[in-house]
């Protein structure tokens, strides 16, 4: 874990930026080297950066610090920068670069940090490269890509067994984000927790590795109080990674806490300095889930314009307008979310929820027909049976296909009290054991979020 160390000499600071932009991350972007050395050298000069300085430093012959937010975006980009480098060919420097948030008042400035631990990550050439390949095929979120990210993570470890805790982790989130698509819990969470833990070992300063072992406890062993602990652990280690916060939301859903969830998921999205997809479509699940429909709403309205292509904002923007009465609008986001990902069976257990309870029942079991056909080829969740047959009010069938999760383990079932297409079940006494049963006893855990204007 960093160190702050306001005392660091300034000739181990220039050492620290200067590996930092002879990187590939920062040889290949010198208009970012500029703003940080920029940065570094005024700060270990005793200066604050304003806006208008910065500006100046980057050329530019115009700028108006109330109107241009131009300097705000090109610091932004500055810090997911080092962030990316950090992750991957930093991950072991001693001294850690970063610049903090700062008013219009108090302007910009660098901090140093001595990190406590040193782990030795590879340098091998090839190594990078296949963890920087294999790192954006797993941010497309699809399992062609997170299979293809696997091999690549697997090439790596085995170009550099002994240098490979980053690769480690990637192996863990990959195997996460399968379960979470629909492959078998008892294949891929064991390698979700075995990575996880390697990766660990290797470096016990891991955010990635302990925000997916943390969620393995959860939503595979239900040990509630050791995945918090390890949460926040991933927490301590990177209070600013975007990818842990979203870990965390998620489990505070399962708990209940849904206050909590809302604002961990606004302050991953605050953290992400250039708004993507995937992350605001997770953040407007979590404020979906919660109650806070109309910022949902906007949310995943913006993810559209973003990717109008992405198929899991037309999935929740669906199951949203359904909620709020605009049944047609929604009816047809949930079409489009099957047609761009239509192997997902979740996607198509909403869809077959929404035709149901629109009383298109035969299209509804037509629904349900092609999960049980999917069934015939790969694993589909019994949660995403239950889904449609929760709405058909088929209940006993509901309910058995939830108990056939539980052989199965599907993650699903930790958001049982919590998903929407499930309130037709909550006074079941059936129903409410299962609950229990996950260890989330102790009453309505639902905390209903107010509509704010």
């Amino acid at each position: 874990m960093p160190e702050t160390r306001d005392d660091l000499p300034p000739e181990l600071v220039l050492e620290a930026l200067k590996k930092v932009l002879d990187s590939r991350t920062f040889s290949t972007a010198p208009h970012m080297a500029t703003l940080l050395r920029f940065c570094v050298e005024e700060t270990l000069a005793g200066n604050r950066q304003s806006q208008r300085r910065i500006a100046m430093a980057l050329g530019y012959r115009e700028f108006d610090a109330v109107q241009d937010s131009n300097v705000r975006r090109e610091v932004g980009r500055l810090r997911n920068k080092l962030r990316d480098y950090y992750d991957q060919e930093g991950v072991a420097d001693p001294v850690i670069i970063s610049i903090p948030k700062a008013s219009a008042k108090d302007g910009y400035s660098a901090e140093f940090k001595l990190r406590q631990q040193i782990v030795a990550e590879s340098q091998n050439p090839r190594y990078l490269q296949l963890t920087c390949e294999a790192r954006h095929l797993w941010g497309q979120r699809m399992p062609d890509p997170t299979t293809e990210a696997i091999r690549l993570y697997e090439e790596a470890i085995r170009e550099d067994p002994d240098h490979s805790a980053s690769a480690q982790a990637g192996l863990s989130e990959c195997y996460c984000f399968l379960a979470l698509w629909g492959f078998p819990p008892h294949d891929t969470m064991p390698r979700v927790k075995e990575w996880a833990l390697k990766a660990i070992s290797a470096n016990p300063g891991s955010a990635a590795a302990h925000a997916a072992l943390a969620f393995a406890t959860t939503a595979y062993d239900w040990n509630w109080p050791l995945g918090e602990q390890l949460f926040q652990k991933a927490l301590a280690l990177a209070p600013q990674s975007v990818e842990v916060r979203c870990w965390y939301a998620s489990h505070l859903i399962c708990v209940g806490r849904f206050p909590e969830a809302i604002k961990q998921a606004r302050k991953a999205q605050t953290l992400e300095h250039d708004p993507s997809a995937v992350v605001l479509s997770h953040v407007a699940k979590i404020l979906y889930v919660a109650g806070d429909l109309d910022h949902a709403f906007d949310l995943l309205q913006l993810t559209l314009q973003i990717n109008p292509h992405f198929y899991f904002s037309h999935w929740y923007i669906g199951l949203l307008l359904l909620d709020r009465g605009d049944a047609d609008v929604g009816l047809e986001h949930l079409r489009r979310a099957a047609a761009l990902a239509p192997e997902s069976a979740g996607v198509v257990a909403s869809l077959g929820y929404a035709l149901a309870v629109l009383g298109h029942r035969q299209q509804a079991v037509r629904c349900l027909q092609t999960l049980k056909a999917m069934r015939e080829c790969h694993h589909v969740p019994s949660t995403d049976l239950a889904t449609i047959y929760a709405g058909l009010d088929q209940i006993e069938d509901a309910l058995n296909a939830l108990e056939q999760a539980f052989v199965e383990k599907c993650l699903f079932l930790t958001w049982l009290h919590a998903w929407p297409p499930y309130k037709r079940l909550r006074g079941e006494p059936r129903f409410t054991e299962m609950v229990q049963r996950l260890g989330l006893s102790g009453g309505d855990l639902r905390q209903l979020v107010q509509q704010r204007p």
